[in-house]
């Protein structure tokens, strides 16, 4: 069982559970009769946008979450803690399905962060550059008016 800790200190535990697969499927929009194995699984976690994210680690720390609203849970939700929570769930979900399957995720699980990490900064260099290029103009480009 992995765990990560908020931005306010709270510490989850991530313990990924048979219950847990419906919503698994249903964010990674993977339906019965298609066949979840822990390679789909895991690949389709590492282009799982924020929100399917977020709504699979709340079904997974709902029962933890004592006094704690989904939208509370949402704001606690940091860059560094999403990521943190994101490596729980990848090793808790490589660990979840049969060995057969996950021991090949298993050996490949570090390649698979690094390459997350790589795409992440990737996707922030673009936003950043895309941002630069849409700033505000400058005073040399006002006409006078």
């Amino acid at each position: 069982m992995s765990s990560f800790t908020d931005r306010t200190g709270r510490q989850w535990r991530v313990e990924f559970l048979f219950s847990h697969l419906g919503v698994l499927r249903s964010v990674l929009n993977c339906p019965q009769p298609q066949k979840l194995t822990a390679e789909v699984a895991i690949n389709g976690l590492m282009t799982l946008d924020p929100e399917g994210l977020g709504q699979l680690l709340w079904s997974i720390v709902e029962d933890q979450a004592k006094g704690v609203t989904p939208e509370e849970f949402a704001k606690s939700l940091d860059a560094e803690t999403v990521d943190k929570a994101f490596q729980c769930l990848l090793t808790e979900i490589a660990c979840f399905f049969p060995r057969a399957g996950r021991e090949s995720i298993r050996r490949n699980l570090p390649a698979l962060l690094e390459k997350y990490a790589a795409d992440m900064e990737q996707a922030f260099n673009r936003t950043l550059k895309s941002s630069v290029g849409n700033g505000p103009a400058s005073s040399a480009s006002i006409p006078a008016g």
